[in-house]
């Protein structure tokens, strides 16, 4: 069965829509970004304070948009544990405990810059 016109241009709308939503949560990502950050320096636990000055959470951006958030080595340790001690979880506290919060964030952050998009 051979496609029609409208079926190309019907794709072709997808695609752009794809396009501009990717870039839309991209920048959403970036905005929120700091907002983590400060988050998690929050609730991290201090010993000499390098773990809390160590964190970065950064906004990967293109087709596959997330957060990155790195630490010093030994931050995975106290996050996640290990056999002579018990887990912290700061991180994970801070992402998943309130992960509606911050996904509702990320989407109104979205919206937003669609709406711009649309207006040019």
């Amino acid at each position: 069965m051979a496609k029609r016109w409208g079926q190309f241009k019907l794709e072709f709308q997808t695609y752009a829509l794809i396009g501009d939503l990717t870039a839309a949560i991209s920048k959403a990502f970036k905005d929120v970004a700091p907002h983590i950050r400060r988050a998690i320096k929050r609730v991290t636990p201090v010993d000499t304070g390098r773990l809390k000055r160590s964190i970065q959470v950064r906004a990967i951006r293109g087709r596959n948009a997330r957060l990155e958030i790195k630490t010093v080595y030994y931050g995975r340790f106290v996050e996640m544990g290990t056999v002579r001690m018990a887990p912290r979880g700061f991180i994970h506290s801070v992402i998943i405990g309130r992960r509606k919060y911050w996904s509702r964030r990320v989407l109104l952050r979205s919206k937003r810059y669609l709406r711009t998009q649309r207006r040019r």
